[in-house]
This record gives structure tokens, sequence and C-alpha cells, in this order.
């Protein structure tokens, strides 16, 4: 972006230029914009309790959210746009994409800085795409899959998995054209948005962050997170609830073929927000008129040793105790099994 402001002598042309469109067309263009500029960072949202769950406090995550998402989330944005609208005054066309930006260095002037350019972006490309799918992506869905199947697949295993499924989507199809990546974009809101509604809704204001941790890690019917065949069958109506009117201006945006009446694309610009606030409002409907059971239920001994003492008594549980740094419950299943071991701090 340096490079781009510094040959165009400025910002370019598509930032001063004065609308060409209607303020209702330019309004909803830029909530499409800020959909879009969401959509982007909506899986980082929605799987950050993968990295949070490390924290050693409560409050510990949220300096480095905020950095994160809110600005990096907001600045990179920026960036682009005013990278793009230089090479519009550079090149006579607006380069969004960083490997034709540097495709195009190569093709205007071939030589030794261009060449050293070319290959310190490229590798800046490359270590940044590393990054980004062995954490966003791969790790991610190692854990899931861990989860849901611990005796077949570890975290490694997983992400081996995910990384052969993600070639087999082809996903550089998605970066064929702008229109393409920022549906791309869009499409995470639609069905995201949701997602995270569900999951504040659930936590925050049905549950009021109390969860019977024992319980979590009992996968039978004695467990009262097992609900119907260990499927909350709640959540997933009041998330097919936040996206399904959603659907005709998605399809509108993927495949412009499709005429839908304007107001569905309107929806459909509003795809994170409406999503999150529709899907809170019928999980809370739902859960009301079905509420699951155990809700706002909690362990009355700290099983797992998760709380220090005094955040136990704060909370309303009984401490574990422990001898020799080991917990006490341990110990007594130990020698009920008959399988004694020696225990040291």
């Amino acid at each position: 972006m340096i490079w781009c402001l510094s040959e165009a002598h400025g910002a370019g042309p598509l930032v001063s230029q004065p609308a060409t469109v209607s303020s209702s067309a330019l309004g909803w263009g830029i909530v499409s914009g800020v959909t879009t500029v969401i959509g982007g960072i909506a899986v980082g949202l929605t799987n950050q309790m993968d990295y949070s769950r490390f924290a050693r406090r409560p409050g510990d995550q949220v300096m480095g959210q905020w950095v994160s998402i809110i600005g990096f989330g907001a600045i990179m944005p920026i960036f682009g746009c005013l990278a793009a609208s230089s090479t519009q005054a550079i090149y006579g066309e607006a380069l969004w994409n960083p490997p034709d930006l540097v495709q195009k260095w190569l093709d205007t002037d071939y030589n030794a800085k261009s060449r050293a350019a070319a290959f310190f972006a490229g590798f800046g490309l490359v270590v940044c795409q590393l990054a980004i799918n062995t954490i966003d992506n791969a790790f991610s869905c190692g854990m899931d899959l861990a989860g849901l199947f611990p005796a077949f697949i570890d975290i490694r295993r997983g992400s081996y998995i995910g990384l052969v499924l993600s070639i087999a989507m082809c996903p550089w199809q998605l970066l064929s054209s702008a229109a393409t990546f920022i549906s791309v974009l869009s499409a995470y809101s639609v069905f995201l948005g949701p997602w995270c509604g569900i999951m504040v809704c659930d936590y925050w204001v049905l549950r009021r962050r109390c969860l019977k941790l024992s319980a979590l890690y009992t996968p039978d019917k004695g467990s009262i997170y097992f609900y119907w065949h260990g499927i909350n069958w709640r959540s997933y109506l009041a998330w097919a609830i936040g996206w399904s009117y959603l659907i005709p201006g998605f399809a509108h945006a993927v495949t412009p073929s499709v005429v839908v009446p304007e107001a569905c694309t309107n929806l459909y610009y509003l795809a994170f927000p409406l999503g999150f606030v529709v899907s809170f409002l019928a999980h809370w409907a739902i859960n009301t008129v079905f509420p699951p059971p155990g809700l706002r239920e909690k362990d009355d001994i700290d099983v797992y040793g998760t709380f220090t003492p005094e955040e136990a008594l704060r909370l309303g549980i009984a401490p574990t105790e422990t001898y020799d740094g080991v917990v006490a419950e341990e110990i007594e299943l130990e020698k009920e099994m008959g399988e004694p071991k020696i225990h040291s701090l």
C-alpha cells in the first residue's frame, strides 16, 4: 500500500470521485460493505473459543480480541481500498488482489528491483497464508474432529483431514474475481451471524453463564446436555430461522441472473446483524416454550479443580480438596478401582 500511495502521489481517484448512484443505493452499498467486512472475520468470531479457553483467567483474551478483530478488522480493509484506488491512477485499473499487483510489477518493469520486491511480497503472502490456514483452519478443524471422534482422531490427524478437504473444495476459485470474493465473504455472514446470535443468547441470557462442567463430558442420556440423541434441536431450528429468509438475496448475489425482489437483496445486505438478532430472539423464544433440561444448573463441587478456592466460593461452588497437589476425588477413585498410584508434588 505504501508503494502504491507513493507511486500514485496520493490515494487515487476512487477515493475522491463523487458518487454516481442515488443516496439510497449508496447507503445500501455501505451496509453491504460493512456486512462483507464482518463476514471476513465471522469465522474467527465463532471459533475464537478454541484459543480463548487456554486463557489463565476470564477476560485475559479480551485485549487480543479487540486488537485483532476490531483493530485489524477495520484497518486492513481500508489499506486494501487505498491500494486499489492508487493502482487505478498508476495502471488505469484497480488491482485489489495482491498477487495481481505483484505480477503487474514484473510485467511493467522486469528488473532486479521488481524481482526482489516480488520475491519478498510473495514470501510474505506465503507466510501469511500458512499462518492463517494453520491457526484458523487446520488447528480448529483438528480440535473439532478430535472432539467428535476422540477414539479415532487426534488434533493432528483432524488437521490433515481438514487440509485434504480444503484442497478438494478448490479455494483458488474463490479469488477468480472481486465479485466472487465479496460474495464468499458475505456468505459467511448469512450462516455465521445466526450462529453467533444463538451462542450469545444461550450462554448469556438463557444459562446466565452457568454450566455444569461435569455433564459436558458425559456422552450419554444421563447428561443434561445430551438432549435428543445428542442433538439440541432448539438451536438448529433457531439457526435455520435466522438464515432461511436470506437465501433469495444470497442466490442473487452469487448468480446475478437470478431475479429477486429488491427487498430480498436489501435483507441480504443486512445478513449478519439481522441474522444475529433473529436467531437470538428465536432461540430465546423456543427455549422459553420448550425449556431444555438442567437449565442454569452447575456443579456443587469444583470437580475438575477449575477454579481457585476464592473463585469457587465466589461462584457458590465448594472448592475441591487437594492432597499433595492431587485432587482427592481421584485418589478415592483409584482406591476403589484397586489401582492406587504414588502421587507427589
